[in-house]
């Protein structure tokens, strides 16, 4: 995100690809502190539930989850934006305004995450006393408000949020990134048969076919992550043995910790595919840090060599 603000956010891209690396770290960072508290319950042995989870499942704090979903959308503007720029270059410049691309991930963030907190209020948490052990533990029950909504929420979590959001980006982001390659190939082919194509021009062309070609890269990673989430998903709703307390316990264990890992990869392995096919996210990656570095005291590494 730092690096994108060195970029200059005024630049449409640079925007999209902040607010999506904005979405990856909210949820990566809910992820981290759940984790940290199953581990602090390891070591204490104190409780089933640690305080952390108890916090947020009594503030329906997990709607957070649905930056997942946000990030998802990120990537599905962000392909279809590299795909209108490349097929038609000089009505994007015109359409595509930043400000209006501002307005419109603003929007569909306080939708999606917003909606998402209406889902999580599916559960609550309260103690309840344990006459064999003569101990009070935290359980987890229905909430009242899913009780009373329970069809629309059900509806949200296994259908919308479950299926139709990630189907439709993933379909989305296909089509583009595949009209996207075959435009690259054309414009490829064009630039080694065209002997009018200035120094300029051909340079700026390069620079644009690195850039799509490094999106292209995050739209794989995003098609392959999400695909397993699909599949999981569909088989929660149309096969209800598959769940916590079902016929098919230890598959859905299996595929949640499945799941969950693919959903850490494509919101962390962005950063390993800008670094190694964008060369303005290195070169200012790496000024930052030699910035960092000279602040620190610490010479850079030609200095000391020399």
């Amino acid at each position: 995100m730092i690096v994108f603000t060195k970029l200059n956010l005024k630049e449409r891209i640079n925007l999209c690809l902040f607010c999506q690396s904005l979405a990856d770290l909210v949820y990566m960072v809910e992820n981290f502190l759940l984790y940290a508290d199953r581990v602090y319950i390891e070591i204490m042995g104190a409780a089933r539930r640690g305080p952390l989870f108890k916090l947020l499942l009594d503030n329906h704090l997990n709607g957070f989850y649905g930056f997942n979903s946000a990030s998802g959308f990120m990537t599905t503007v962000i392909a279809c934006e590299r795909c209108f720029c490349v097929v038609s270059p000089l009505k994007s410049q015109s359409i595509l305004k930043t400000k209006s691309m501002l307005v419109i991930i603003v929007v569909a963030f306080i939708v999606i995450v917003g909606v998402f907190f209406v889902v999580c209020t599916r559960w609550s948490i309260k103690c309840v006393f344990d006459p064999r052990t003569n101990t009070s533990m935290p359980e987890i029950y229905p909430g009242q408000f899913y009780l009373l909504n329970k069809q629309l929420i059900d509806t949200l979590d296994g259908y919308v949020y479950g299926i139709i959001l990630p189907v439709s980006f993933i379909f989305l982001v296909s089509i583009s990134t595949i009209i996207t390659v075959v435009h690259l190939r054309k414009m490829a082919s064009w630039r080694e048969q065209s002997s009018t194509a200035t120094a300029g021009s051909a340079a700026m062309m390069v620079r644009d076919v690195a850039l799509t070609r490094m999106l292209i890269g995050c739209s794989m990673l995003f098609i392959v992550c999400n695909i397993p989430v699909v599949v999981f998903r569909a088989l929660i709703v149309f096969v209800p043995e598959v769940s916590l307390g079902g016929r098919y316990q230890n598959m859905f264990t299996f595929m949640v910790s499945v799941t969950e890992l693919f959903g850490y990869i494509n919101s962390s392995c962005n950063f390993f595919i800008y670094y190694s096919m964008g060369t303005k996210y290195k070169q200012a990656l790496n000024a930052l840090c030699l910035c960092c570095r000279r602040r620190d005291g610490t010479k850079p590494r030609s200095t000391v060599q020399a």
